[in-house]
């Protein structure tokens, strides 16, 4: 495996728990019971985490665009 190889993985794995944390129903956020019913604007560390896996998943799409080029 190449390094890009490896770098694609962990941001796949990545990627794969940002989503899974943003979940309504058992995400991160609902735990400490910041979530209400409705329409409602991101803050903190829901923010956070929205920003940070838009960032992954930009990764993600060059890493795979860089992995097919080759």
């Amino acid at each position: 495996m190449t390094l890009l190889s490896i770098f694609h993985l962990l941001n796949s794995i990545l990627l794969i728990v940002l989503v899974l944390v943003q979940t309504q129903d058992s995400g991160f956020i609902r735990t400490f019971g910041a979530i209400q019913s409705g329409y409602h604007t991101k803050t903190g560390p829901e923010k956070t985490l929205y920003v940070i896996t838009i960032i992954s998943a930009t990764i993600f799409v060059v890493t795979s665009v860089l992995i097919i080029g080759r």
